[in-house]
């Protein structure tokens, strides 16, 4: 270190950060927040999940390392998959189609975009083909072929509208009143794709593809005197209703459907039957088309009509969407044989209970057709399927807010919608108003006993840790047989952090470095599968790897480098009243092709997941004399030591929260009540390796204006009234106060409180420190509580010959105006090392005596043991030895508002970096605090940094109400030497063939043989392909679709493999010492995979030549076990 001239002569500390190229400024990542998410989609094939937003984002992602987020300009309105040709569909709210492929090496290419210059209603994508129907508001539909990037010539007119002219052509009266004719929904046939069910608001259609016509017409008509949705106070009852249809959904078999009506009726058909429903009903009561004779009576004698008010008390909510799901690979053939769910979002009273609800059908046991059989739906036949559609065995996801919208994730079959095997369910809800979040929830819910594996993954969080932060409704009486003691596992933690919007936004946060030791210990329990919610769903392989290519880097020196990094944690506090970890340290940004990236960056953290809203039912925070209710428990700052792992939350309430970082589990046991402010929290069982609740202490003296947690057991937290307590945690309990009240004034801390006014006595800034002090050399505990007024008080703790720790001496001095939160540091004067308090430091102040480095006999030796420098508003100072003379002054400037201020550390050099409002970066030397460089960072409009001591910092943006956090900004201001490469993402990695569509089955037992034999075979995907896209597909027309998919899949994978090696031999070969080889490993597992598909292809044209003729015999065989 250099000497800088002055009254004194001092050692320069920034020696070595004087030269601008030790400087280099780099965003590391940008990640951004879905706000408002308004769709999503699955590819259960793959295992990908895709969620679209308002303002145009998409995020999809995979395995935990391989997601991606894309752009429109518009809100997205649908997203889908067209998994057998691996492309993304999305569809906006101005009836624009957009397209990606998905097998593009690196980000998904953007394939083509068409507008249809009208509004989309509904779309629907197939895993067996290669088209799309898309609904139009006209009523019509299109279709669009996916290979050939280009509408089809198949088109469907209003098929509503043309049932309505032929049946006015034929004399029937076919409306009851005039409804629209728009479409509403597009549902294929779950084993015959030549069917198509077609929504519209007047009733269903089931359209024949090839003979372009409808087979049946389904309408529901609601009898005079018959109670419909609303009851007897419908005063419509005496008139024949036709309620709107919303919503359709398909049993497995195909041969059942359900439809959801605007008053929440459902309606339960055979598709063999449109002239009457099975079953008529709502959530709440069943057989809503048959009259109830005293009702209807008393309805006829009362002249009264119903008040305005009854009417509003018994009407349902629109069913806005059903899914039918069924499970168990006996549902492909004998769909009739095992337990069903209906899912249904809306149906509930309006203003009561919210979620999504879910009904458990128990099996079907049909009757064997008579030898006359019909297309409808024999008496005996019927009753059976009314008995079972009657079921009353309810559970209610709830939600804290209003349930928008739904999707079931299955397992890996993408059969029947994907609605066979589900394991999780994903809930759009808003809360508050105009902020949409997701939650993940476990699904079937295990109350209906469904016969589904019950073994967590060796990953899942223990259920202690899942977290239901809903409150428990109160359920209407007819909701009796609700269950809401069963609660599915939550996954939302699984989901990623990019979904982290509406109730779970960030409200704030801090980036914190932490000592290998900690860092290492806070992971142990970590697994990658934890933030991934297939894998939490028993899910193996998932689509996806990502790797980094270094091709542009001298490896051996960047990486090693990059290793040595220190590791830091994003903490920051949510909308619901978490905190959560997020893992941002350097090397998760390292890996190969054959180490591809574990987990994404920043990487969740999830099991450390703090929950205050399951603690705050505790009885002793209840019970408490200045209890901590759920509805004032917002979260106002959180601090994570970064040796002890300690984390300290405070409310805005006042109350303030210590937590510990344990590996042991604590069990239950009997709370102690000391009768002071602090309520011990050792008594509530925490799992292991968790951040476990050790005390909260009470809000006696107000609003928190400053609290600091040192890593050596001490907690000092000051006051709006300016009162301050400090708290030794080791205990613990509170060995200092500084009170307002006279009494305890006297008793504790006479003639403490300067005359100022109140507000410029508010503590605004401390920090622990073990130096020393004017001109006592000895290291000893001390606190700096900064007013706002720039007055500053130092208390020096000592330790008793009992071992107890008190406040042995108060000073006063004079610091900087408005202090900054973090803006006091001490310096140790040889070295520029922190004094903070460390636990290398606290074993200074209790040997006693100087610091070593610090004994010198040199006669021109200044004197000097540490620098004090003080940031204000206005401005910076450092002084010598806290007491002494300035060594350095600086002011901002006029127009310049400070937002942080920190000493960085580099190369065995310091320098203060502060960071203004307009992004400019400005460095100063230290101790003499002169200007050496001036950088800038990109301008956000509402955005809040944090920088640590590496120079690393996170860029904090707000929406527009300033109230969450939609993106951040990761970079830091030595970028030499560094790795952060955007990843190369290869989604094709672990991508599967669609397995093949189930054959259809008739409304018979699977036993009855003779109802297989001549019943009517589905269309495959080719079939559909050739007929939609008609002869002139500029495909060649003697190859099938799925052969050409094949063909092109076999292709990108040999294409693929060329590329990675390509990369590969780009790079240096003494990265690993190994990448070489593990690039060749790859190559033979995708030369195995072309393989492997080259042999699935000719199997499968062998395999389609003999079907045909065995399909019968096969089938026969199978059942009666030949």
């Amino acid at each position: 270190m250099a000497l800088f001239g002055g009254p004194k002569a001092f050692l320069d500390f920034s020696y070595e950060l004087r030269d601008k190229r030790d400087w280099k400024v780099a965003i590391i990542r940008e990640a951004e927040h879905l706000t408002n998410p308004t769709a999503f989609a699955v590819d259960a094939t793959n295992g990908l999940l895709a969620v679209g937003s308002k303002d145009g984002k998409i995020l999809v992602f995979g395995s935990p390392a391989a997601s991606v987020l894309l752009r429109i300009k518009r809100a997205i309105k649908f997203i889908s998959f067209a998994s057998l040709v691996f492309k993304l569909i999305c569809i906006d709210d101005h009836g624009t189609l957009y397209m990606w492929d998905l097998g593009q090496l690196g980000r998904p290419k953007f394939v083509t975009s068409e507008s249809f210059r009208e509004p989309i209603t509904c779309v629907s994508t197939s895993p067996y083909h290669s088209h799309i129907f898309i609904g139009l508001e006209r009523g019509d539909v299109v279709t669009y072929d996916i290979l050939c990037l280009k509408r089809s010539q198949y088109t469907i007119p209003n098929a509503w509208k043309a049932q309505e002219k032929a049946s006015l052509h034929l004399g029937i009266p076919y409306s009851l009143e005039a409804i629209s004719s728009e479409i509403f929904d597009i549902v294929a046939h779950p084993r015959d794709l030549n069917l198509v069910f077609l929504l519209f608001p007047g009733g269903v259609i089931l359209y024949d593809l090839t003979e372009r016509r409808p087979l049946h017409r389904y309408e529901l008509i609601i009898p005079p005197g018959a109670p419909g949705a609303l009851g007897y106070c419908d005063p419509d009852v005496m008139k024949p209703r036709r309620p709107s249809v919303t919503s359709l959904c398909i049993h497995a078999s195909g041969q059942l459907f359900v439809t959801g009506h605007i008053d929440g009726t459902l309606a339960f058909w055979a598709v063999g039957d449109e002239d009457r429903p099975l079953m008529v009903r709502t959530v709440q009561k069943v057989d809503i088309d048959y009259p109830v004779g005293e009702e209807l009576d008393q309805v006829l004698s009362n002249p009264q009509p119903p008040s305005e008010d009854d009417i509003a008390r018994h009407q349902l909510e629109p069913i806005f969407k059903l899914a039918w799901s069924s499970f168990g690979s006996q549902s492909l053939s004998d769909p009739y044989s095992s337990d069903t769910i209906l899912t249904i979002l809306g149906g509930t009273f309006r203003g009561q209970e919210t979620g999504i609800m879910t009904i458990h059908l128990p099996p079907i046991s049909l009757p064997s057709p008579s030898s006359n059989d019909t297309d409808r739906v024999q008496p005996e036949t019927r009753k059976i399927l009314s008995k079972s559609f009657s079921s009353m065995d309810i559970y209610l996801y709830s939600t804290i807010g209003t349930a928008i919208d739904f999707l079931l994730v299955p397992k890996e079959n993408p059969h029947f919608e994907g609605t066979l095997d589900p394991r999780a369910i994903l809930i759009i809800f808003e809360w508050p108003e105009g902020c949409r979040s997701i939650d993940a929830r476990e699904y079937p819910p295990s109350s209906f006993g469904i016969g589904l594996p019950t073994e967590m993954p060796t990953s899942a969080s223990s259920s202690l840790k899942e977290v239901d932060n809903l409150p428990i409704l109160k359920l209407s009486p007819t909701l009796k047989s609700v269950r809401l003691n069963d609660v599915p596992r939550d996954y939302t933690q699984s989901l990623p952090s990019a979904l982290w919007s509406g109730l779970y936004g960030i409200c704030d946060g801090d980036v914190v470095r932490l000592e290998s030791e900690q860092y290492d210990l806070l992971r142990k329990a970590y697994h990658p599968s934890m933030s991934n919610i297939f894998t939490q769903m028993g899910r193996e392989k998932v689509a996806g790897i990502a790797w980094v290519n270094y091709a542009d880097h001298d490896q051996a020196q960047d990486v090693l480098f990059t290793k040595r990094q220190a590791n830091r944690l994003l903490v920051t506090h949510h909308r619901d009243r978490s905190i959560r970890f997020q893992d941002i340290s350097p090397q998760l940004l390292l890996a190969s092709v054959s180490s591809p990236l574990p987990s994404s960056f920043p990487a969740p953290l999830p099991h450390l997941t703090i929950s205050l809203a399951r603690l705050l039912t505790e009885s002793c925070i209840i019970e408490a004399r200045r209890p901590l209710t759920l509805d004032e428990a917002d979260v106002q700052s959180v601090q994570l030591t970064s040796e002890s792992n300690e984390c300290m939350v405070v409310m805005r309430s006042g109350h303030v929260f210590v937590l510990g970082f344990d590996q042991r589990q604590r069990h239950v046991s009997n709370f102690v009540d000391f009768q002071d402010d602090l309520i011990r929290l050792m008594h509530v069982p925490s799992e292991a390796n968790t951040f476990q609740p050790t005390v909260m202490i009470g809000n006696v003296w107000g609003p928190v204006t400053a609290a600091e947690m040192s890593d050596i057991g001490f907690l000092a937290v000051a006051y709006s009234n300016s009162a301050l307590i400090i708290v030794d945690m080791r205990r613990p309990r509170i060995i200092f106060r500084d009170e307002i009240d006279p009494k305890a004034q006297k008793r504790f801390s006479k003639a403490l409180h300067l005359l100022d006014s109140d507000n410029e006595k508010q503590v605004t800034s401390m920090e622990w420190f073990v130096c020393g002090f004017g001109d006592d050399f000895t290291p000893k505990v001390r606190l700096m509580a900064c007013q706002r007024s720039g007055n500053v008080r130092v208390f020096t703790l000592s330790q008793s010959s009992s071992g107890e720790w008190r406040v042995e001496d108060v000073q006063k001095l004079e610091g900087a105006d408005n202090p900054l939160p973090r803006g006091t540091f001490i310096l140790q004067a040889k070295t520029g090392t922190s004094r903070s308090a460390s636990r290398a430091t606290f074993r200074e102040a209790l040997q006693g005596g100087a610091e070593p480095s610090l004994v010198t006999r040199d006669p021109k030796d200044d004197g000097s043991h540490c620098f004090w420098v003080s940031a204000g508003e206005k401005g910076v100072k450092c002084y010598v030895n806290i007491t002494g003379g300035r060594a350095g002054k600086i002011d901002w400037g006029r127009g310049k508002k400070i937002e942080c201020v920190q000493i960085v550390t580099r190369n065995g050099s310091y320098a203060l970096v502060a960071a203004m409002d307009t992004r400019e970066i400005f460095v100063y030397s230290l101790p003499a605090l002169e200007p050496m460089h001036i950088f800038q960072l990109p301008k956000h409009p509402a955005s809040v940094i944090s920088i640590d001591d590496t120079g690393d910092f996170v860029d904090w943006i707000f929406d527009d109400q300033g109230e969450s956090i939609v993106a951040m900004t990761l970079g830091t201001l030595f970028s030499i030497r560094r790795v952060f490469d955007e990843p190369v993402i290869d989604f094709t990695v672990g991508r599967r063939a669609a397995p093949t569509m189930p054959p259809p089955v008739p409304l018979a037992p699977i036993s009855y043989l003779g109802s297989w034999f001549n019943f009517k075979k589905g269309k495959s995907g080719d079939a559909i392909d050739d007929l939609l896209a008609g002869p002139n597909r500029p495909i060649p027309q003697d190859s099938d679709t799925s052969s050409i998919v094949r063909g092109e899949w076999q292709a990108q994978i040999q294409s693929r493999a060329q590329e990675v090696a390509k990369q590969a031999s780009q790079t240096s070969s003494n990265l690993y010492n190994n990448l070489s080889d593990a690039v060749s490993d790859r190559g033979d597992m995708l030369n195995g995979l072309q393989e492997q598909f080259s042999s699935l292809e000719a199997g499968g044209k062998k395999m389609m030549l003999e079907a045909k003729k065995l399909a019968a015999q096969q089938t026969a065989k199978g059942w009666f076990k030949f």
